[in-house]
Protein backbone atom coordinates (compact mmCIF):
# COMPACT_ATOMS: atom_id res chain seq x y z
CA UNK A 1 0.00 0.00 0.00
CA UNK A 2 1.31 3.46 -0.86
CA UNK A 3 0.74 6.46 1.39
CA UNK A 4 0.44 10.20 0.91
CA UNK A 5 2.13 12.00 3.82
CA UNK A 6 0.91 15.43 4.95
CA UNK A 7 3.53 17.03 7.22
CA UNK A 8 2.04 18.92 10.18
CA UNK A 9 4.97 18.93 12.62
CA UNK A 10 8.72 19.33 12.13
CA UNK A 11 11.54 19.56 14.65
CA UNK A 12 15.12 19.10 13.47
CA UNK A 13 16.47 19.60 17.04
CA UNK A 14 19.14 21.75 15.42
CA UNK A 15 19.36 24.58 17.96
CA UNK A 16 21.01 25.53 21.24
CA UNK A 17 20.88 22.97 24.03
CA UNK A 18 17.58 22.82 25.90
CA UNK A 19 15.70 20.68 28.39
CA UNK A 20 12.78 20.18 28.19
CA UNK A 21 12.01 20.51 24.49
CA UNK A 22 10.32 23.71 23.36
CA UNK A 23 7.14 23.81 25.52
CA UNK A 24 5.26 25.63 22.75
CA UNK A 25 5.27 22.42 20.70
CA UNK A 26 6.25 19.58 23.07
CA UNK A 27 4.95 18.42 26.46
CA UNK A 28 5.50 15.47 28.80
CA UNK A 29 2.28 13.40 28.45
CA UNK A 30 -0.28 13.90 31.22
CA UNK A 31 -0.25 11.31 33.98
CA UNK A 32 3.28 10.10 33.27
CA UNK A 33 5.02 11.16 36.45
CA UNK A 34 8.05 8.89 35.94
CA UNK A 35 8.95 10.26 32.50
CA UNK A 36 11.74 12.81 32.19
CA UNK A 37 12.04 15.48 29.50
CA UNK A 38 13.79 14.96 26.22
CA UNK A 39 16.83 17.21 25.96
CA UNK A 40 18.78 18.70 23.07
CA UNK A 41 22.55 18.27 23.31
CA UNK A 42 24.73 19.33 20.36
CA UNK A 43 21.79 19.31 17.91
CA UNK A 44 20.62 15.84 18.96
CA UNK A 45 17.54 14.85 20.95
CA UNK A 46 18.52 12.58 23.84
CA UNK A 47 17.78 11.78 27.49
CA UNK A 48 17.91 14.78 29.81
CA UNK A 49 19.65 12.73 32.52
CA UNK A 50 20.59 9.17 33.35
CA UNK A 51 17.73 6.79 34.11
CA UNK A 52 17.72 3.70 36.28
CA UNK A 53 15.22 1.58 34.31
CA UNK A 54 13.11 1.57 31.16
CA UNK A 55 10.24 2.93 33.29
CA UNK A 56 12.05 6.29 33.24
CA UNK A 57 12.40 7.18 29.55
CA UNK A 58 12.78 10.63 28.10
CA UNK A 59 9.29 11.08 26.70
CA UNK A 60 7.38 13.98 25.17
CA UNK A 61 4.39 14.46 22.85
CA UNK A 62 3.66 16.94 20.08
CA UNK A 63 1.04 19.44 21.25
CA UNK A 64 -2.11 19.55 19.12
CA UNK A 65 -1.58 16.23 17.34
CA UNK A 66 -4.78 14.89 18.91
CA UNK A 67 -6.70 17.11 16.45
CA UNK A 68 -5.08 15.62 13.34
CA UNK A 69 -7.41 12.66 12.92
CA UNK A 70 -6.79 8.92 13.22
CA UNK A 71 -4.53 8.40 10.17
CA UNK A 72 -1.18 9.38 11.65
CA UNK A 73 2.52 8.94 11.02
CA UNK A 74 5.76 10.01 12.68
CA UNK A 75 9.35 9.77 11.51
CA UNK A 76 12.84 10.59 12.74
CA UNK A 77 16.52 9.98 12.08
CA UNK A 78 18.33 7.62 14.46
CA UNK A 79 21.91 8.81 14.78
CA UNK A 80 23.04 6.80 17.82
CA UNK A 81 21.50 3.66 19.32
CA UNK A 82 23.85 1.64 21.50
CA UNK A 83 23.89 -2.10 20.92
CA UNK A 84 23.81 -2.69 24.65
CA UNK A 85 20.51 -4.51 25.03
CA UNK A 86 19.09 -1.43 26.79
CA UNK A 87 18.65 1.37 24.24
CA UNK A 88 15.36 1.99 22.50
CA UNK A 89 13.61 4.64 20.41
CA UNK A 90 9.81 4.62 20.32
CA UNK A 91 7.26 6.43 18.16
CA UNK A 92 3.76 6.42 19.65
CA UNK A 93 0.57 7.06 17.65
CA UNK A 94 -3.11 7.59 18.59
CA UNK A 95 -2.12 7.97 22.25
CA UNK A 96 -4.51 9.19 24.94
CA UNK A 97 -3.44 9.09 28.57
CA UNK A 98 -5.32 9.92 31.72
CA UNK A 99 -4.16 10.76 35.21
CA UNK A 100 -1.81 8.08 36.56
CA UNK A 101 -1.89 6.29 33.23
CA UNK A 102 -5.58 5.35 33.42
CA UNK A 103 -7.06 3.82 30.30
CA UNK A 104 -8.91 6.25 28.02
CA UNK A 105 -7.83 5.17 24.58
CA UNK A 106 -5.36 2.84 22.92
CA UNK A 107 -1.69 3.49 22.39
CA UNK A 108 0.27 2.11 19.43
CA UNK A 109 3.99 1.87 20.11
CA UNK A 110 6.63 1.28 17.43
CA UNK A 111 10.06 0.44 18.81
CA UNK A 112 13.64 0.09 17.60
CA UNK A 113 15.89 -1.67 20.16
CA UNK A 114 19.66 -1.82 20.20
CA UNK A 115 20.55 -5.44 20.97
CA UNK A 116 23.73 -7.42 21.62
CA UNK A 117 22.40 -10.97 21.87
CA UNK A 118 22.54 -13.27 20.04
CA UNK A 119 24.28 -10.73 17.79
CA UNK A 120 24.68 -6.96 17.62
CA UNK A 121 22.25 -4.74 15.73
CA UNK A 122 18.66 -3.54 16.08
CA UNK A 123 15.32 -5.30 16.42
CA UNK A 124 11.86 -3.84 15.75
CA UNK A 125 8.54 -4.36 17.55
CA UNK A 126 5.03 -2.96 17.27
CA UNK A 127 2.52 -3.24 20.07
CA UNK A 128 -0.58 -1.90 21.76
CA UNK A 129 -0.13 -0.96 25.38
CA UNK A 130 -2.01 0.62 28.27
CA UNK A 131 -2.31 4.35 27.52
CA UNK A 132 -0.09 6.39 29.74
CA UNK A 133 2.76 3.90 29.65
CA UNK A 134 5.66 3.39 27.25
CA UNK A 135 5.40 -0.19 28.54
CA UNK A 136 7.15 -2.78 26.41
CA UNK A 137 4.31 -5.15 27.27
CA UNK A 138 0.80 -5.14 25.90
CA UNK A 139 -0.48 -6.92 22.81
CA UNK A 140 2.38 -7.62 20.42
CA UNK A 141 1.47 -6.75 16.82
CA UNK A 142 4.78 -7.86 15.33
CA UNK A 143 8.50 -8.37 15.87
CA UNK A 144 11.40 -8.43 13.41
CA UNK A 145 14.72 -10.24 13.39
CA UNK A 146 18.04 -8.55 14.04
CA UNK A 147 19.31 -6.07 11.43
CA UNK A 148 22.56 -4.13 11.29
CA UNK A 149 22.20 -0.65 12.76
CA UNK A 150 22.96 2.13 10.28
CA UNK A 151 23.72 5.52 11.92
CA UNK A 152 21.52 8.17 10.32
CA UNK A 153 18.80 5.65 9.48
CA UNK A 154 15.25 6.95 9.03
CA UNK A 155 12.43 5.37 11.03
CA UNK A 156 8.78 5.90 10.01
CA UNK A 157 5.72 4.54 11.83
CA UNK A 158 2.16 4.93 10.60
CA UNK A 159 -1.46 3.87 11.00
CA UNK A 160 -3.99 4.30 8.21
CA UNK A 161 -7.43 2.85 8.78
CA UNK A 162 -6.70 -0.50 10.37
CA UNK A 163 -3.37 -0.86 8.54
CA UNK A 164 -0.14 -0.21 10.44
CA UNK A 165 3.51 -0.25 9.40
CA UNK A 166 7.06 0.39 10.61
CA UNK A 167 9.62 1.43 8.03
CA UNK A 168 13.42 1.60 8.39
CA UNK A 169 15.64 3.12 5.71
CA UNK A 170 12.91 2.93 3.00
CA UNK A 171 12.15 -0.73 3.81
CA UNK A 172 8.90 -1.88 5.41
CA UNK A 173 10.12 -3.95 8.35
CA UNK A 174 6.77 -4.67 10.00
CA UNK A 175 3.22 -4.21 8.77
CA UNK A 176 -0.20 -5.67 9.36
CA UNK A 177 -3.94 -5.28 9.64
CA UNK A 178 -5.46 -5.04 13.10
CA UNK A 179 -9.25 -5.27 12.94
CA UNK A 180 -9.51 -4.23 16.59
CA UNK A 181 -7.55 -0.98 16.18
CA UNK A 182 -9.19 1.89 18.02
CA UNK A 183 -10.22 4.53 15.52
CA UNK A 184 -9.99 7.41 17.99
CA UNK A 185 -7.52 10.22 17.56
CA UNK A 186 -4.66 10.86 19.96
CA UNK A 187 -1.28 12.49 20.33
CA UNK A 188 1.92 11.66 18.47
CA UNK A 189 4.75 11.05 20.93
CA UNK A 190 8.46 10.26 21.06
CA UNK A 191 10.27 8.23 23.73
CA UNK A 192 13.99 7.54 24.17
CA UNK A 193 15.86 5.38 26.68
CA UNK A 194 19.33 4.27 27.70
CA UNK A 195 20.94 4.49 31.16
CA UNK A 196 23.70 6.45 29.45
CA UNK A 197 22.05 9.44 27.67
CA UNK A 198 24.71 9.72 24.95
CA UNK A 199 23.87 6.16 23.87
CA UNK A 200 20.61 7.23 22.21
CA UNK A 201 20.46 10.28 19.93
CA UNK A 202 17.92 11.21 17.25
CA UNK A 203 17.24 14.16 14.94
CA UNK A 204 14.94 15.39 12.14
CA UNK A 205 11.55 14.55 13.67
CA UNK A 206 8.43 15.02 11.55
CA UNK A 207 4.83 13.90 11.90
CA UNK A 208 1.40 14.44 10.40
CA UNK A 209 -1.42 12.64 8.68
CA UNK A 210 -1.72 9.98 6.03
CA UNK A 211 -4.16 10.16 3.14
CA UNK A 212 -7.91 10.46 3.32
CA UNK A 213 -9.91 8.10 1.12
CA UNK A 214 -12.73 7.85 -1.39
CA UNK A 215 -14.82 4.70 -1.67
CA UNK A 216 -16.34 4.15 -5.12
CA UNK A 217 -18.88 1.73 -6.54
CA UNK A 218 -18.18 0.89 -10.16
CA UNK A 219 -20.51 -1.24 -12.24
CA UNK A 220 -22.22 -2.21 -14.20
CA UNK A 221 -25.21 -3.99 -12.65
CA UNK A 222 -26.35 -6.54 -15.22
CA UNK A 223 -29.38 -8.83 -15.67
CA UNK A 224 -28.93 -12.10 -17.59
CA UNK A 225 -31.50 -14.59 -18.88
CA UNK A 226 -31.24 -18.36 -18.44
CA UNK A 227 -29.09 -18.58 -21.60
CA UNK A 228 -26.63 -16.04 -20.15
CA UNK A 229 -27.75 -13.31 -22.55
CA UNK A 230 -27.47 -9.75 -21.24
CA UNK A 231 -30.97 -8.31 -20.86
CA UNK A 232 -30.24 -5.10 -18.96
CA UNK A 233 -27.17 -3.10 -17.98
CA UNK A 234 -27.08 -0.22 -15.53
CA UNK A 235 -23.71 1.59 -15.30
CA UNK A 236 -22.50 2.58 -11.85
CA UNK A 237 -20.22 5.53 -12.38
CA UNK A 238 -19.45 8.45 -10.15
CA UNK A 239 -21.07 6.92 -7.08
CA UNK A 240 -18.55 7.65 -4.35
CA UNK A 241 -18.26 8.79 -0.77
CA UNK A 242 -15.32 10.64 0.84
CA UNK A 243 -14.14 9.06 4.10
CA UNK A 244 -11.43 9.95 6.55
CA UNK A 245 -10.94 6.35 7.58
CA UNK A 246 -11.89 2.84 6.49
CA UNK A 247 -11.58 -0.73 7.73
CA UNK A 248 -11.88 -4.17 6.23
CA UNK A 249 -11.83 -7.59 7.81
CA UNK A 250 -14.10 -10.31 9.15
CA UNK A 251 -16.02 -10.97 12.35
CA UNK A 252 -16.76 -14.47 13.65
CA UNK A 253 -19.88 -14.64 15.82
CA UNK A 254 -21.82 -17.21 17.82
CA UNK A 255 -25.38 -16.81 19.07
CA UNK A 256 -24.52 -13.73 21.12
CA UNK A 257 -24.48 -10.39 19.32
CA UNK A 258 -21.03 -9.04 18.50
CA UNK A 259 -20.16 -5.52 17.37
CA UNK A 260 -18.21 -4.80 14.21
CA UNK A 261 -15.59 -2.10 15.01
CA UNK A 262 -16.41 1.03 13.03
CA UNK A 263 -13.75 3.16 11.33
CA UNK A 264 -15.51 6.36 12.41
CA UNK A 265 -18.35 7.36 14.71
CA UNK A 266 -20.44 8.26 11.67
CA UNK A 267 -19.94 5.44 9.12
CA UNK A 268 -21.38 6.16 5.68
CA UNK A 269 -20.31 3.09 3.71
CA UNK A 270 -21.06 -0.47 4.78
CA UNK A 271 -20.55 -3.67 2.78
CA UNK A 272 -21.19 -6.97 4.55
CA UNK A 273 -21.05 -10.54 3.22
CA UNK A 274 -21.94 -13.70 5.09
CA UNK A 275 -19.01 -16.03 4.37
CA UNK A 276 -20.00 -18.54 7.06
CA UNK A 277 -22.44 -21.43 7.22
CA UNK A 278 -25.41 -19.97 9.15
CA UNK A 279 -27.76 -17.01 8.70
CA UNK A 280 -26.43 -13.80 10.22
CA UNK A 281 -28.78 -11.28 11.80
CA UNK A 282 -27.48 -7.76 11.12
CA UNK A 283 -28.59 -4.83 13.27
CA UNK A 284 -27.43 -1.26 13.18
CA UNK A 285 -28.12 2.13 14.67
CA UNK A 286 -28.74 4.96 12.19
CA UNK A 287 -27.24 8.35 12.96
CA UNK A 288 -29.55 9.98 15.51
CA UNK A 289 -31.82 6.89 15.68
CA UNK A 290 -32.31 3.64 17.56
CA UNK A 291 -30.84 0.20 16.90
CA UNK A 292 -32.92 -2.33 14.94
CA UNK A 293 -32.53 -5.46 12.83
CA UNK A 294 -32.00 -4.39 9.22
CA UNK A 295 -31.45 -7.76 7.55
CA UNK A 296 -31.29 -11.52 8.05
CA UNK A 297 -28.23 -12.14 5.90
CA UNK A 298 -28.27 -15.65 4.43
CA UNK A 299 -25.22 -17.77 3.70
CA UNK A 300 -23.13 -16.21 0.87
CA UNK A 301 -25.48 -13.20 0.83
CA UNK A 302 -24.39 -9.56 0.63
CA UNK A 303 -25.80 -6.26 1.85
CA UNK A 304 -24.50 -2.74 1.30
CA UNK A 305 -25.42 0.84 2.13
CA UNK A 306 -23.74 4.01 0.91
CA UNK A 307 -24.37 7.64 1.78
CA UNK A 308 -22.65 9.99 -0.65
CA UNK A 309 -22.04 12.57 2.05
CA UNK A 310 -20.38 12.79 5.44
CA UNK A 311 -23.26 14.72 6.91
CA UNK A 312 -23.95 14.19 10.59
CA UNK A 313 -27.55 13.19 9.84
CA UNK A 314 -26.69 10.13 7.72
CA UNK A 315 -24.78 6.92 8.19
CA UNK A 316 -24.72 4.47 11.08
CA UNK A 317 -23.13 4.65 14.53
CA UNK A 318 -23.17 0.93 15.45
CA UNK A 319 -23.36 -2.41 13.63
CA UNK A 320 -23.86 -5.75 15.40
CA UNK A 321 -24.21 -9.30 14.13
CA UNK A 322 -25.80 -12.32 15.82
CA UNK A 323 -26.85 -15.79 14.65
CA UNK A 324 -28.41 -19.07 15.78
CA UNK A 325 -25.17 -20.92 15.00
CA UNK A 326 -21.59 -19.80 14.48
CA UNK A 327 -20.87 -17.90 11.29
CA UNK A 328 -18.48 -15.27 9.87
CA UNK A 329 -19.26 -11.94 8.24
CA UNK A 330 -16.67 -10.10 6.16
CA UNK A 331 -16.94 -6.33 5.87
CA UNK A 332 -15.67 -3.15 4.25
CA UNK A 333 -16.59 0.03 6.11
CA UNK A 334 -15.86 3.72 5.63
CA UNK A 335 -16.69 6.91 7.48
Amino acid sequence: MSYNFTVLAVDTFNRVNESPLNPATWVIPAGNTVAQPIAIVSDEATMSSAAVSADEPAWEGWIGSDTWGPNQYASLQIDTLAEDGLSFVSLLLRTKAGANGSTIGTQYTFNVFGVNSPSSGVIFTASTATPGLVSLGGSNLGKSGILTFVPGAKMIAGISGNNWFLQYNSQIILSGIDNQISKGTGTVQLALFDPTPANVQVSNFSAGTLMSYTIKLNGPIQVFDSNNNTIFTQPLTGISVPVTDYSQGSLSVSAAAAAIPLPATNTNFAYLQNVGTATAVVSWTPQGGSGAIVQDLGVSSVMAAMQVTQSGVTGVTAITVSCAAATTVSYILGG
